[in-house]
């Protein structure tokens, strides 16, 4: 399937009112092979800036990673941790001007589930957090 045959497909699928009626697990289904479509498609024009965003993050998070191994890390992981936030703050601040170009209705739909993603991972951490005390 070519990307013109991609955006048509999504274009039919938002005028079909059955395929807005899917059950949950269709919906989840056919969502995950949109955006598969979409990094297959969209996911190798990547412009200068985002080479740099797409690397710091990863680099980021495995120093941090290295850092909380060493013995002697505990001196250096404040330094860590806020360089990963501030290249995951470029990683998002690199790509948030996306949001100009949608409509209010996607607009708001992307920033809930940025919302709830953030939600998710909080929660995440203080599981991780009460399973790490417990084990001690």
């Amino acid at each position: 399937m070519s990307a013109g045959e991609g955006e048509e497909g999504s274009v039919s699928a938002a005028a079909d009112p059955k395929a807005m009626r899917a059950s949950y697990v269709e919906n989840v289904n056919h969502s995950m092979k949109h955006i598969q479509e979409a990094l297959s498609s969209e996911g190798k024009k990547l412009r200068g800036s985002d080479y740099l965003s797409v690397l710091m993050v990863p680099i980021a998070s495995v120093m941090l990673a290295i850092c909380s191994a060493m013995p002697g890390g505990l001196s250096i992981r404040p330094f860590l941790v806020a360089a990963f936030a501030l290249a995951l703050l470029y990683f998002i601040g690199a790509r948030i001007g996306i949001l100009r170009a949608l409509t209010m209705r996607q607009t708001h739909l992307v920033m809930s589930i940025i919302s709830a993603t953030f939600m998710l991972g909080a929660t995440f951490a203080l599981l991780m957090y009460e399973i790490m005390r417990n084990i001690r």
